[in-house]
């Protein structure tokens, strides 16, 4: 009896079956083909009519017209979601330049870099970006007692030169702070776009925005700080496909309105200066950060990380 044969002799038998268990022959299940737009969906989806903005390629190039998306949610999760530790604080550490042999206060040499971001490591500082610290804020993310944020304003060439392959070598994550019209504007003394998107293809680098033209915001009007927290941003995710979650104010000046302009802008939570750590009831849109200078110390830092 060849396989045909043995097939169509069990058809009887296969026939009974189902004629004693009726519930077996009930409707079967219908085959999905194509997407069916009348079936209604699980999750609701909402179109925004997004604004048209003038995206400058540099100061002399013709403009490029883009559309400034809402900002979604967290675009990833970090971690499971769970209860925040009341506990838990975090320091905001805020770099600008580096390079042994400048002469500006800001400047950090990259052997005192090196020996910090060790010091972090030998004793269990966990770091993380800028947007978790939003995530710790929203009660959605567990974290340590003490943590760190590593953020590095302006995009200076240093930065990609000394900064980053120290980075690397702790395999240390980063919020890189852009202020674009230096960029767009191919200033010697800023990182390019082919640098900042090395910096992220690495998966350590995390893109805050840092206003456009980085000007004293609290001097500005109203309209143009509204374009500084738009077009930046629009900028970052145009030359590297990023969606900046926060924004770091040029330095530290901020105001009420500011503040309300970042937030209506949909940013996940905003940063200034000063030596405070951030806790679960910190002030989320003038959050602040400690500046790391050339006379900054282990000891300093250990003072910063003490319970």
């Amino acid at each position: 009896m060849n396989l045909r044969q043995a097939a169509l002799a069990l058809l009887p038998f296969l026939s009974a079956c189902v004629a004693q268990a009726p519930h077996l022959a009930a409707t079967p299940a219908p085959i999905l083909t194509a997407f069916d737009a009348s079936q209604t969906l699980a999750t609701p989806v909402m179109t925004l009519a997004a604004p048209m903005m003038t995206l400058p390629t540099s100061n002399t190039a013709e403009a490029i017209p883009i559309v400034v998306s809402p900002v979604p949610a967290a675009q990833r999760a970090f971690r499971e979601p769970l209860v925040a530790r009341a506990d838990t604080h975090a320091v905001v550490l805020l770099y600008h330049l580096f390079g042994a042999t400048m002469t500006s206060a800001q400047s950090l040499s990259p052997d005192a870099f090196d020996a910090q971001l060790g010091w972090l490591a030998d004793h269990h500082v966990e770091i993380i970006t800028a947007a978790e610290l939003a995530s710790f804020l929203d009660g959605a993310l567990t974290l340590p007692a003490r943590v760190a944020v590593i953020t590095l304003d302006d995009g200076h060439v240093s930065t990609f030169a000394r900064a980053y392959p120290i980075l690397k070598k702790h395999d240390v994550r980063f919020t890189l702070a852009l202020n674009t019209e230096a960029i767009e504007g191919h200033r010697p003394e800023a990182v390019t776009w082919d640098n900042v998107n090395e910096m992220l293809a690495s998966g350590l680098c995390e893109l805050a925005s840092h206003s456009h033209i980085h000007g004293h915001m609290e001097r500005l009007t109203e309209a143009s700080n509204r374009r500084e927290v738009t077009l930046s941003r629009a900028i970052i995710e145009q030359r590297t496909g990023v969606r900046a979650e926060t924004f770091v104010f040029p330095f530290g000046g901020h105001d009420q309105r500011v503040m309300s302009l970042v937030k209506e802008a949909g940013y996940r939570a905003a940063f200034a200066v000063g030596t405070g750590r951030v806790r679960l009831d910190s002030p989320r849109w003038e959050l602040p950060r400690k500046g790391v200078l050339r006379s900054t110390t282990l000891s300093d830092l250990a003072v910063l990380f003490s319970s």
